[in-house]
């Protein structure tokens, strides 16, 4: 029995009192296309609700999904989805419509159904609806009775397969592009028992288990090791997808602008001297969950030679003229806590010959600062700003040094 098999109600009512965790829960299960179809402004959308509704089965906690008729009215028709739909008039809140649209889709009463949370408003680019996922529980498993006009199968899933790694799966999949044009894409998606569940109703869960597994204080099993830079353009939308991930969270929220202008630079980093890339991976599914990486620091570029006209002569002498330049370490939210941060620092910094190691991080108690305090860097300037024409870039970064021990 795996470590979820194990989580009880209690749990998920201390899991859900907190905070949902919003877009950087979402993340993990995001299509890649999703910005690039989201409209700039978004014009009468239509609002709904659907309901993760758990109860006690077989000693175990599930939830029930769906497989939508092919005759459904919306362009989700075939999909598998969770039970809910469209806001009515009559609805006094979203509790409201997703409590009704379960009762009417499932064809069950839902007696003793307590609601737990609220998640995040998730927006659907392809119908212009937003929706609302509230997560209830009722004492015992229901009695279904589906609705044939709007539900071909029910799916009754275990909690514990939600949040099993070998559940999610990433495959190259040919979506509809401009003009008839079909586009390869690398899709996240849940294998529940050979149903593919993506898009919305996998951000959805994703959320949840996010949650979940922040109570339980587990993660999957998880391999720290070496991406050489021949093998990164494989796998360079799950790093990209890690650092936005990891960035589009609290403090930081950067947005689009930032995560082009990682995806930029991190192939014209690859090249300089002494590039290392250690990755972080999900052991059963081989996900890359987080990164970190480096190279070699030398004048001319333009990170070194900004940070040593601040440092002044002396102490760029002592800090860089030997130094290892630790430039980027990102790790998804629902995998932070359990010391992987960690494991990403000390493999991209073992063995390095480097005199010393220096690198900027916001200015803020964040987990990489304290990560940072830990592991002996020190302070080397403080509320340091980079030049910039914008008045938007003026966020404060600590400089940090870290004396390395010689071969």
């Amino acid at each position: 029995m795996n470590a979820y098999a194990t989580v009880t109600l209690d749990s998920i009512r201390r899991a859900t009192a907190r905070p949902p965790r919003g877009l950087p829960g979402q993340l993990h299960m995001t299509p890649p296309y999703r910005d690039r179809i989201t409209p700039p402004q978004i014009s009468n959308p239509n609002y709904g609700a659907v309901l993760i509704l758990l109860y006690p089965e077989h000693g175990e906690l599930h939830f029930v999904l769906m497989r939508r008729t092919e005759h459904h009215l919306d362009r989700h028709r075939g999909q598998i989805s969770l039970p809910g739909g469209r806001r009515e008039p009559t609805d006094a809140d979203d509790i409201a419509t997703a409590l009704r649209e379960a009762r009417e889709e499932l064809g069950a009463p839902l007696d003793g159904v307590q609601v737990l949370c609220a998640l995040s408003e998730l927006y659907i680019p392809p119908s212009n609806f937003y929706i609302a996922p509230v997560v209830a529980c009722v004492p015992e498993r229901p009695v279904f009775d589906p609705d044939a006009g709007e539900v071909a199968e029910l799916i009754e899933v275990p909690l514990s397969l939600l949040m099993d790694p070998h559940t999610r799966v990433v495959e190259e999949w040919l979506m509809p592009g401009a003009e008839g044009a079909r586009n390869s894409v690398m899709m996240p998606f849940y294998d529940v028992r050979g149903h593919k569940v993506w898009g919305a109703t996998a951000m959805v869960l994703a959320e949840f288990a996010a949650m979940v597994m922040d109570e339980l204080h587990v993660a999957p099993g998880i391999d720290v090791e070496p991406l050489g830079a021949a093998d990164l353009p494989a796998h360079m939308h799950e790093v990209h997808m890690a650092y936005r991930a990891a960035f589009a969270a609290p403090p930081y929220g950067e947005g689009a602008a930032e995560l082009t202008r990682f995806a930029q630079t991190l192939p014209r980093h690859v090249d300089r001297d002494g590039f290392r890339l250690v990755v972080a991976r999900e052991a059963t599914t081989r996900q890359i969950v987080g990164f970190a990486y480096g190279y070699t620091g030398r004048p001319g570029q333009w990170w070194y030679d900004t940070v040593a006209a601040a440092l002044g002569d002396a102490r760029a002498r002592e800090w860089m003229s030997d130094c290892f330049e630790f430039v980027e370490m990102a790790l998804l939210p629902v995998m932070q806590g359990y010391g992987i941060g960690g494991r990403l620092h000390d493999a991209l910094l073992d063995g390095q010959r480097q005199r010393t190691a220096i690198l900027s991080t916001y200015r803020a108690d964040t987990n990489a600062m304290m990560l940072y305090r830990k592991r002996g860097w020190e302070p080397l300037l403080e509320d340091f700003v980079y030049p910039s024409d914008s008045p938007t870039e003026d966020k404060p970064f600590v400089i940090m040094g870290k004396r390395l021990a010689r071969l």
